[in-house]
């Protein structure tokens, strides 16, 4: 999966195969911070997105290629689950962005750039048992995904953000994973 973070960062971050310094991102994004999070930031303006009121008969060229670079993203999130709750966002704006989603996918690809050597892959060994057994475990994938069918889920709430995540695996790959906002939080 690597190939395909450097071919999207080829062709919408061509300076980062030279030695020039990172692009400027928007203010507080930092792609070193937690996994597709991009510091805090990145999540907030991507909540904050929101479709023009009038949209235009035709997009311009920024915004097909804001799309574009959704479109490659969306690839990107089988093996980088944590651009799924920004992705997800992004995507419901992908009809006719506005110019901060431009800003927010590329945040995104620079979080997943300095990653690009980890994420769910296949190993090269063969499948010798095609019968599957499954097992639930409630800790976070820190490792390789284990051979066996193996389901995880996570959970977080407080004052800004209310999200849950679950990831399913097999053979070292993910086969499902989702992360979802939650709209109502029950106290007993």
């Amino acid at each position: 999966m690597q190939q395909k973070i450097e071919e999207a960062a080829t062709e919408y971050f061509p300076e980062l195969h030279g030695n020039a310094p990172l692009p400027p991102l928007p203010k507080g994004t930092r792609p070193e911070s937690r996994a597709g999070d991009a510091g805090g930031n990145l999540r907030k303006m991507a909540d904050n997105m929101r479709l023009p009121a009038e949209r235009p008969a035709k997009l311009s060229h920024g915004q097909v290629r804001t799309q574009r670079l959704i479109g490659s993203l969306k690839f990107i999130e089988k093996v980088h689950p944590s651009l799924s709750l920004v992705l997800h966002r992004l995507s419901c704006v992908m009809c006719c962005p506005p110019p901060e989603a431009w800003d927010v996918a590329r945040a995104a690809l620079l979080s997943v750039w300095s990653r690009r050597h980890q994420g769910l892959t296949y190993g090269g060994s063969t499948i010798a048992n095609p019968r599957l057994s499954g097992s639930l475990a409630a800790r976070i994938l820190d490792e390789a995904a284990p051979h066996q069918l193996e389901a995880m889920a996570d959970a977080t709430w407080g004052v800004d953000h209310n999200v849950y995540g679950l990831v399913l695996t097999y053979h070292g790959a993910a086969v499902y994973h989702t992360t979802k906002k939650l709209g109502l939080i029950v106290d007993s």
